[in-house]
C-alpha cells in the first residue's frame, strides 16, 4: 500500500508542476494560438469560440458595454508618452528604475529582424538587375521602382520584393505607364523568359489577375514584378515618413504583423484583411494616442477637389518635425493597440482613417469619407435604438480613399478577427504576459545592438512621388507629376 501511495502523490506532483506550465499549447490552448486553417479543426473551434464571443458583448460589432468592461478590469486608454506601466506592478519601484520585460522582448525582435543598410543593398542589387535585363530585353532605358514592406519602413530583412517598371524617356525623364494589357503581359513575358538565363527562378505567373506580375526568386528574395503600376508609391511613401517620424512604428508593425500572420488572419483571399491594413490600423492607433500627425492634414491646405479619387498630397519629412527617435515604451504601446481595439474603437461605425488621423464616425460624418460600405453579407448588429445596422471594420485607404479595405471580409471572419484582438488583449493586458503567449515563441537572435531605423534598411523611394515621378499621358501625351497623372 504504501508503493500505491507514493505513486499516487507522484502523480499528483507531476499533474501540479504540468499546469502550471504556459508554454505548453496543450495544456493551456489559448496560450500559443496556431495558424486558422480552413476546414482544420483549429478552424473550427476558432469559429466557435468567436461565436461566443459575439454572444458575450451584446453590442456585437460596436463598443462594449460599460457592465463588460468593468468585467474585464479597469479600462486603459492610450498614453500620448506610450509609458502607462501599471502601477500593480511596480508600486514598489521607482518609474526610472522598471524595465518592462515585454520592451526587452520587442527590442530583441527588432534587433534580429529589422532589416539594415547590408539587406538594403543586397535587395536593391536584385532591383539594378532587373533593370539590366529589360534594357536587354527592349532597347529602352527602364526604372524598377520598390514599393510594398521591403520600401516603407515597416518590413522585415525577408520580406518580399515588390516592384514595378516602367520606361522612360525625354528631357524630363518621363515614365511611360500606359501601356495597354496585351503590352504589358507581353513585356513581362519577355523579362520573365530573360530572367532565367540570369539565375531568377520563376515561382509563378499570373498574366491574367487585374495588375499582371511574373513572380521570382534571387538570392532567398522573393520578388513579385509588375508594369506601369505606379500608384503603390504613394502608399509606400506615405507609411515610410510615417515610420521615421515614429521608430516605433516598424517594431509595432512587425510584431502585429508576425501575430497575425501566426493567427492566420493576415490575408485577403483567405477572407481577412492584408499586412497593409493592420500596419494601416497600427497608425491610426498611434493618431489617436496623439504621438502621430495626419500628414494629409499637414497639407490641409491643398483642398482635394470632389472629382478626385486619389488623396495623392501628404507631407514629407522636411514640413514636420521629428520628435523623440527612441523606442522607449513599446512594449506598453503594444499593450495599448489591442487594448484599444478591444475596448475602445467603434466596430460598428468608426473608420480606420489614416487620411483624417482623428476619430470620426461615418454614421454622422459620412461627407468626410469616401469609401465604399461593407459587404451586403456583413453581419447585422443592433443599436442602441434596437433597430439594426450594417456593422464592420471600416479602414479608408489613404490614397485611393473610395477603397475601403474590408472587401474580404464577411460576418465568420469578423467575429474570428475580433476574438484574436480580445484573446490578445487578455493575455498581454489583464495577465501580463509577453510575446510568447501570443504565439511568437522562436525570437531570432538579435545581431546587432540598436534597433535599425526605417531609413537604413528600406529600399529607395522618391521623396515626393505626386510631384517627383514625372509621368506621361497615353492620351494625350502630356508630362505630369503622378499625383495629377491618376486623377487625370
Amino acid at each position: 500500500m504504501g508503493q500505491v501511495h507514493l505513486a499516487l502523490l507522484c502523480v499528483c506532483l507531476w499533474l501540479w508542476w504540468l499546469a502550471a506550465q504556459p508554454s505548453l499549447a496543450w495544456v493551456r490552448f489559448h496560450r500559443c494560438p496556431l495558424p486558422l486553417c480552413k476546414n482544420s479543426e483549429r478552424h473550427h473551434t476558432t469559429i466557435q469560440r468567436a461565436s461566443i464571443f459575439g454572444q458575450k458583448h451584446s453590442r456585437g460589432l460596436g463598443r462594449r458595454k460599460e457592465s463588460d468592461a468593468q468585467d474585464s478590469g479597469p479600462k486603459r486608454s492610450p498614453k500620448s508618452d506610450g509609458t502607462n506601466l501599471r502601477d500593480s506592478h511596480i508600486h514598489d519601484l521607482k518609474i526610472q528604475d522598471y524595465v518592462d520585460p515585454l520592451d526587452e522582448e520587442l527590442g530583441r525582435l527588432a534587433r534580429g529582424v529589422l532589416p539594415c543598410h547590408e539587406h538594403q543593398e543586397a535587395k536593391q542589387a536584385v532591383l539594378s538587375e532587373l533593370e539590366s535585363i529589360a534594357f536587354a530585353v527592349t532597347g529602352d532605358t527602364f526604372r524598377v521602382l520598390a514599393f510594398g514592406s521591403s520600401a516603407n519602413g515597416c518590413g522585415e530583412r525577408s520580406s518580399d520584393i515588390d516592384a514595378v517598371m516602367a520606361s522612360f524617356s525625354g528631357p524630363s525623364n518621363a515614365l511611360n505607364v500606359g501601356l495597354s494589357g496585351v503590352q504589358t503581359r507581353k513585356l513581362l513575358k519577355q523579362v520573365a523568359r530573360e530572367c532565367v538565363s540570369h539565375g531568377f527562378k520563376i515561382r509563378e505567373v499570373r498574366m491574367h489577375a487585374k495588375v499582371p506580375i511574373i513572380m521570382l526568386n534571387k538570392n532567398g528574395y522573393d520578388i513579385d514584378l509588375s508594369c506601369g503600376n505606379v500608384v503603390p508609391l504613394l502608399n509606400s511613401r506615405l507609411l515610410f515618413n510615417y515610420a521615421c517620424l515614429e521608430p516605433r512604428l516598424p517594431i509595432l508593425a512587425c510584431a502585429v504583423k508576425r501575430w497575425a500572420k501566426r493567427m492566420g488572419i493576415a490575408k485577403s483571399w483567405e477572407g481577412f484583411i492584408s499586412s497593409y491594413a493592420w500596419t494601416l490600423m497600427i497608425v491610426y492607433f498611434l493618431q489617436s494616442c496623439k504621438l502621430l500627425p495626419s500628414l494629409h492634414q499637414v497639407r490641409s491646405a491643398e483642398h482635394l477637389p470632389e472629382q478626385h479619387t486619389f488623396a495623392y498630397s501628404f507631407a514629407g519629412l522636411s514640413e514636420v518635425s521629428i520628435g523623440d527617435t527612441t523606442v522607449h515604451g513599446v512594449g506598453s504601446l503594444l499593450r495599448d493597440f489591442f487594448s484599444f481595439y478591444a475596448t475602445e474603437f467603434d466596430w460598428a461605425s468608426e473608420v480606420v482613417s489614416v487620411r483624417l488621423g482623428e476619430r470620426g464616425d461615418i454614421l454622422s460624418c459620412a461627407s468626410r469619407y469616401r469609401l465604399s460600405l461593407c459587404r451586403d453579407s456583413l453581419a447585422r448588429v443592433e443599436s442602441d435604438t434596437g433597430s439594426n445596422q450594417a456593422g464592420c471594420l471600416y479602414i479608408e485607404d489613404p490614397i485611393e480613399i473610395g477603397r475601403n479595405l474590408n472587401f474580404a471580409l464577411s460576418a465568420d471572419t469578423l467575429s474570428i478577427l475580433r476574438w484574436a484582438i480580445d484573446d490578445a488583449y487578455n493575455l498581454l493586458v489583464k495577465q501580463g504576459l509577453g510575446l510568447q503567449s501570443l504565439g511568437l515563441n522562436h525570437l531570432p537572435e538579435p545581431d546587432r545592438v540598436d534597433v535599425p531605423k526605417a531609413a537604413e534598411g528600406a529600399l529607395h523611394l522618391p521623396d515626393d512621388p505626386a510631384r517627383s515621378v514625372i509621368c506621361q499621358c497615353s492620351s494625350c501625351t502630356q508630362d505630369m507629376g503622378l499625383g495629377e497623372y491618376i486623377n487625370h
